[in-house]
Parts: structure tokens; C-alpha cells; sequence
């Protein structure tokens, strides 16, 4: 099970992409669907196409198609900028009339992407979408021409491409995925290797600034004890 509880609410927008023309109530997508089956056709037979991948850095991490591209993007909405800037992809889709498969967890976000492609030039009539996204073409095509595993947004983290969970942890420091589950010995808690020299560095720093407040004290009490010592062999002072 995926999740704990079930909750049900009513959104505006799935996905919100902070983008006009691909609101909720478009019922068409300008990306024609392509099925798992007749994407494993075509890698299979090697057909030369452009794999788009629409989803965040952190997806992409933990497991992707060979050879897929995708744009840099750390959150959906940054998706119609990027594209906008791909030149070299554009060229590349118009010039060599290739087509164009974009793909994303559950079909969802490539649809609404699709839109913001279009309008950055790509070629509607070699645009398509994987249906069902990655989580159906593993259902019905397995893990071909798929490397590691897929990211999705439930307790699981990630699944293989037999829909059963990774092993892929969330970093409790950063929140990104990790495989290698580090545990702190404060918390208890996985933490990536950066988080943890992060960890270690401000351990060092905190641990530096008490060692010279500590200095310190011992300065002012040697002094203080070095002034103590010369009232003692002075002796007490003459009366007026």
C-alpha cells in the first residue's frame, strides 16, 4: 500500500503547471498517445526518435529510458521556460523530422507539457505522449529498454519495474531519493552523504567555537588566578 490514509479534495488543476492553455478543462492534448507496446516496438527496432522525459531532476536520479533527454527542471512549472530554451532540441526535432515521445510518471504531466511544446515550436504532427506514463509501460512492457527504477510520490519512493517498492530512501536532511540508507547516530533518521558531511562540518564548527569560548574562560581564570597570587605575596596592604 501506497499510502496510509485516503483523502479526496477538489483541485482547480492536476498538476499545476502555471500555464494558461493547459488548464484543466482541455479535453485533447496536441500530443497524439502512443501505447507501452508501440514504444517497445520502436526501441526495439532502434527507430531513431527523440525520448523527452518531463519530470524533475530528482525523478530522473532514480531511473529513466536509455538515452532519454529532459530540460534540468526542479519543479513542473519550470517545464514551459525550459522547453522554450531547448534550441538545440527543437533543431534538432525539426531538422532530422524525428519523433518526439514525452513521458512522465503516470501520463499526466506530459499531456499538459505538451501544450507548452507546441508552442515552443515542436512539431505537433510527430508529438506524441506515452500513455499511461512509465508506471503502465512497466505493467505491460516490464523494465525493456528502462534503466534503474521509477520515483513516485507515495510511501514506496520508488518502485521497480515490477511495481514493487525500490528499497529508495528520502534523505530526511535534503528529501532527495538515496538507494544507500545512511542513518545518523543523533536521529536515527537516513541521510545522504552530502547532508551528513554537511552534518559533520557544522559539528566541527560548533564544536571549534565551544573549544575557544572554553579558551577563553581558561585565559580570563589563569589571569585572574595570576592576579590572586600576586595580592597573596604582596601581602595586605599598609593603613592610610
Amino acid at each position: 500500500r501506497g499510502f496510509h490514509r485516503f483523502l479526496v479534495k477538489i483541485k482547480k488543476e492536476l498538476i499545476s503547471m502555471g500555464y494558461p492553455e493547459a488548464k484543466a478543462e482541455q479535453t485533447e492534448s496536441p500530443a497524439a498517445p502512443l501505447a507501452p507496446a508501440e514504444l517497445k516496438k520502436w526501441l526495439d527496432e532502434a527507430q531513431d526518435l527523440i525520448l523527452l522525459d518531463t519530470r524533475n531532476t530528482y525523478e530522473i536520479a532514480v531511473g529513466a529510458f536509455r538515452g532519454a533527454r529532459h530540460l534540468e527542471i526542479g519543479t513542473f512549472r519550470a517545464f514551459p521556460e525550459k522547453v522554450q530554451q531547448a534550441e538545440d532540441l527543437l533543431r534538432e526535432a525539426k531538422e532530422s523530422r524525428k519523433a518526439v515521445v514525452m513521458y512522465c510518471t503516470g501520463g499526466i504531466r506530459c499531456e499538459k507539457a505538451a501544450f507548452a511544446a507546441v508552442a515552443a515550436g515542436f512539431p505537433r504532427e510527430r508529438l506524441y505522449q506515452l500513455q499511461g506514463g512509465i508506471l503502465n509501460y512497466f505493467e505491460q512492457c516490464g523494465g525493456a529498454h528502462y534503466e534503474q527504477d521509477c520515483y513516485v510520490f507515495d510511501d514506496r519512493v520508488a518502485v521497480t519495474s515490477e511495481l514493487e517498492p525500490a528499497g529508495v530512501v528520502l534523505c530526511a536532511g535534503c528529501r532527495d531519493p538515496m538507494r544507500s540508507q545512511k542513518l545518523s547516530s543523533k536521529h536515527a533518521r537516513p541521510r545522504c552523504e552530502s547532508c551528513l558531511e554537511d552534518g559533520v562540518q557544522r559539528t566541527v564548527i560548533r564544536a571549534s567555537r565551544t573549544q575557544s569560548r572554553g579558551s577563553r574562560k581558561r585565559r580570563r581564570m589563569s589571569r585572574n588566578q595570576a592576579e590572586a597570587s600576586i595580592a597573596d605575596a604582596a601581602g595586605p596592604s599598609p593603613p592610610p
